[in-house]
């Protein structure tokens, strides 16, 4: 069901050129909040794949109504700008004037409009050569060339990803433009949002583009009709015996130190080192976390005894940690630890030659990494996959299988036996003709070797010649398949063999990513195997947004998106052998570098759960149980991924029921809320209370025992005066063990706690101007049936924006404590078994002490009185040294979350502005 859409043409009395046909409506949603989005100059969106974010930037460059420069990836994204300007855009004024003539694509001659690409702002930059265009820019200056042509705006397509030379001369530009430009509006848009990135690379990039304002997100456009319903799927295959051999000897050098240390007993000597460190040392451990951290595994795993002082400063695992960090920690800090245990390790790695300096050269990671994401395993992965979409697709299959190399050496195995060793083009075409030949017919294209099915030969010779090309060779490879050129290049080439695809002459085609990555288009597909390496998540975005647009000659379009990863090999005596050895398959599946990626890019992507129909992120929306359960056996979890992906009926009714088949039912919107969730430790919310208990058994068995004894008969006489006593003893007894209870909560925490932290983060962040929306809500629970006792807080309401700020301060609050700049602690701090309350005021919050003493108040009116300690001085690093030691947030807290759930707005829950209640110590 689609939603009523907004015409524009009455927008357009307020400037000359506008949008001449109609909406849609989430583009209309943004568009609303335009006098919010421009108030900082800069406006900054996120748009699924398909939901026209070109035609969004073309409105909001003609709402500034000022002269603009876009900036573009490629030469064909440049030209689909004045593309979409020339044919969705009008002027009010004089609608008969040509489009085009107030758009440019030089810089020698800016127009209205100015659209170049990255790299001819860097050859104006640089003052060089465009080799893209052949355009000279010795003679350009290009701030002035802009600068002269008034231009205020400046849109900024997929700005990010880009070459470090483009980077950097984009960056450069940008900010001589503000430094000689006040008035400068930015515009930033883009399907693929750097999330994979480093803290410091988000920072960069959100200073160059600024914060995300709003997000047009891919369910919205399942609902309104404009992508079809579509699901990710992982298939998880190892490496070959000739891979094993190569992985097993490139950490042979790696294992074999370790393996010396540990019997020589250096490794027990560190250990042992570890109990001396001062508080001071401990501290400047912790500077260098991920390393100390790696030390600790690295320790662990060999078997060496860990002070549990230590152990406690880590909250949670990290797999991905390589044990060369290690030692490099060890190298780094050699003052923390015995001489001769250093001494000997440093010679160890000299004799193995894997020192260079005081530093670890890489041992193998790098490369065992590499060669993981070129696995030739994926090869039999995509053939069993083809063969499962074959057999359940048959004629109406389009499938694309993206690769990175083109491996045309193989050419001469083409039809033969021989063994296919490398993953890339041919390998894999060859592969699917001898897998699925008999039932479905193969393409390969690249932009040097082409191979069409024999039968295509006719058809593709007359598209070519309707676009002014031709067929230039076409020699036998197989007795079935020919290799084939093309006059014209790509410009042929590309569109040719698209036209061929969707018309079914072939059904499936095997490019590259770098072809088929950006800019092309083909409705009909409806499978894509990622069996390429996937290097960018831009990329990756990219590629999936080609196969879930919709297909007007096919309504009830589906598609199945399909990531292979390969799982790291565990060869006895490594460390993963120590750690993971009774875990099953899952462990080592999840600690795997390639699968590590995956997980980080299902993070950006958004689709219906397998166990339920919520449409959320992450890579556990993949399976009916937790990741680590599910890959118990490797086999048996590709085999469930098999089993669902046939079944695309039940795809699209998880889609309907999730949009509950409309996009505002019962006028409700639908929108993506952000949840957090704290998985707590159930020894933590348990044994507390065991204190409470004894407590209060205690205070009965006293209160009986006054009435028992000799002495307390004498100094009551009567049932009722003992009565009175045994009454009163019991009544402060429990008045004492009430106030105990009320300790507890506050150190292990509740719902109703976790609702008043939520008030107070809200209003804190609006009175500091962070946020800016008086409409958010949320809502806190922990469902009973949960048996990993997570607190779910999901937050609705406001703008993307304002729930992504309060989602991250929420999540920094409730998660464990690492680096804060200040921690809050209760007023009078209570101690239970060592244990006791503290938080990390969120970075967003903790910048000035001004916004701390905000922050306290707004918890003290929730009757929550805390104390604030600033952690940048002495004794503060002690405190903050405690707190990951013995707080309740690093015992209980083990894990906080943050993803994203496309749902119905919430209504009957706590509203985070207007009169709310405190917090009494318990729910």
């Amino acid at each position: 069901m689609t939603t009523p859409d907004v015409n524009a043409s009455d927008l357009a009395d307020h400037h000359q050129w506008g949008f001449s046909g109609t909406f849609r409506s989430y583009q209309q949603r943004i568009l609303d909040r335009y006098e919010d989005l421009v108030a900082d100059q800069r406006i900054h969106i996120v748009a699924a794949p398909g939901s026209g974010k070109t035609i969004l930037g073309l409105e909001f460059i003609c709402r500034l109504d000022a002269p603009a420069l876009v900036l573009a990836p490629t030469i064909t994204i440049r030209d689909q700008w004045i593309d979409r300007f020339a044919t969705h855009f009008q002027n009010a004024a004089d609608p008969q004037a040509d489009p085009r003539a107030w758009c440019s694509t030089s810089l020698h001659h800016p127009a209205h409009i100015t659209v170049i690409t990255y790299q001819a702002l860097f050859s104006a930059y640089t003052r060089a050569l465009d080799e893209e265009t052949g355009e000279d820019f010795a003679d350009v200056d290009v701030l002035a060339a802009v600068t002269e042509r008034g231009i205020t705006t400046i849109c900024m397509d997929e700005a990010h990803h880009l070459r470090a030379q483009w980077h950097r001369a984009l960056t450069a530009f940008m900010e001589s433009m503000r430094a000689t430009c006040p008035e400068l509006t930015t515009i930033a848009l883009t399907a693929t949002p750097p999330y994979d990135s480093t803290p410091a690379q988000w920072e960069r990039y959100e200073e160059l583009c600024g914060p995300i304002d709003e997000e047009i997100f891919a369910p919205e456009l399942v609902a309104t009709g404009d992508l079809c319903p579509h699901q990710d799927y992982v298939y998880v295959t190892e490496p070959n015996r000739q891979e094993r051999a190569e992985i097993a000897q490139l950490r042979e050098r790696g294992v074999g130190v370790i393996a010396s240390l540990t019997a020589s007993g250096s490794l027990r000597q560190i250990a042992a080192d570890l109990v001396r460190l001062t508080d001071t040392q401990v501290q400047e451990a912790l500077d260098d976390e991920d390393s100390f951290y790696a030390l600790i595994r690295l320790l662990t795993a060999t078997d060496q005894e860990v002070p549990r002082s230590i152990r406690a400063l880590f909250t949670q695992r990290r797999p991905e940690l390589a044990d060369e960090l290690g030692l490099q920690f060890i190298l780094d800090h050699s003052d923390m630890f015995t001489s001769s245990a250093v001494d000997e390790i440093r010679g160890e790695l000299v004799s193995a030659n894997l020192l260079d300096g005081n530093k670890i050269s890489v041992t193998g990671e790098l490369k065992v990494n590499r060669l993981l994401t070129q696995s030739a395993g994926k090869i039999r992965a995509v053939s069993d996959i083809a063969e499962e979409e074959v057999n359940g697709m048959g004629e109406r299959l389009r499938m694309v299988v993206l690769a990175d190399h083109v491996r045309r050496e193989y050419l001469t195995s083409l039809g033969r036996e021989d063994s296919i060793v490398h993953m890339g083009v041919i390998p894999l075409f060859e592969a699917l003709r001898r897998r699925v030949g008999h039932a479905a017919r193969i393409a390969a294209l690249t932009g040097s070797v082409i191979v069409i099915p024999r039968a295509a030969l006719n058809e593709i010779t007359q598209y070519a010649a309707e676009l002014g090309g031709e067929v230039t060779q076409a020699k036998d490879v197989t007795d079935d398949y020919l290799q084939v050129a093309f006059s014209g290049g790509t410009r042929v080439s590309v569109p040719v063999m698209t036209k061929a695809f969707e018309e079914g002459l072939f059904t499936v085609l095997v490019g590259t990513a770098a072809l088929l990555g950006e800019g092309w288009d083909s409705p009909r597909a409806n499978a894509l195997i990622m069996a390429s390496s996937v290097r960018a998540f831009m990329l990756t975005n990219q590629m999936r947004g080609r196969v879930i647009r919709i297909d007007p000659l096919d309504p009830d379009k589906t598609a199945n998106i399909w990531h292979i990863a390969t799982c790291d090999v565990v060869e006895e005596g490594l460390i993963a052998d120590h750690l993971n050895r009774r875990a099953g398959e899952g462990a080592r599946v999840l600690a795997s570098h390639d699968v590590r990626s995956l997980m980080t890019r299902f993070e950006a992507f958004v689709a219906p759960r397998a166990d339920i129909p919520v449409i959320e992120n992450g890579f556990e929306r993949c399976f009916d149980k937790p990741p680590e359960e599910a890959y118990h056996r490797i086999a048996d979890a590709n085999e469930t991924m098999m089993n669902r992906a046939y079944r695309r009926d039940e795809m699209r009714a998880q889609w309907a029921a999730a949009l509950a088949d409309g996009n505002y039912p019962d006028s409700q919107p639908f929108e993506m809320q952000l949840k957090v969730e704290t998985e707590q430790d159930v020894s933590a919310g348990v044994f507390p209370y065991l204190d409470v208990i004894v407590f209060a058994v205690l205070v009965v068995l006293f209160s009986l025992g006054i009435g028992a004894t000799e002495a307390g008969t004498r100094l009551v006489s009567g049932p009722l005066a003992q009565t009175l006593v045994i009454a009163g003893t019991l009544l402060v007894g429990g008045l004492a063990t009430w106030m105990r209870m009320r300790s507890v909560a506050q150190i292990t925490g509740s719902e109703r706690r976790l609702r008043a932290e939520a008030i107070a983060v809200a209003r804190t962040l609006k009175e500091l101007g962070i946020i800016s929306s008086e409409t958010l809500a949320v809502e806190v629970d922990m469902p009973e049936y949960d048996p990993t006792r997570r607190t779910r807080l999901r937050l609705s309401g406001g703008t993307f924006s304002d729930r992504q700020q309060f989602a991250t301060a929420m999540r920094q609050l409730c998660g464990p404590i690492t680096n804060a700049r200040y921690l809050i602690t209760p007023a009078h701090r209570i101690k239970i078994r060592g244990i006791f309350f503290a938080q990390s005021v969120p970075d967003a919050i903790g910048l000035r002490r001004q916004s701390v003493d905000i922050f306290i108040s707004e918890l003290e009116k929730m009757k929550l009185p805390m104390q604030a300690i600033y952690t940048r001085n002495p004794e503060g690093r002690d405190f903050l040294l405690k707190a990951r030691r013995r707080s309740g947030s690093n015992i209980a807290a083990r894990i906080t979350r943050q993803s994203r759930r496309y749902a119905r707005q919430l209504s009957a829950v706590t509203k985070l502005f207007g009169e709310g209640g405190g917090f009494e110590g318990g729910d």
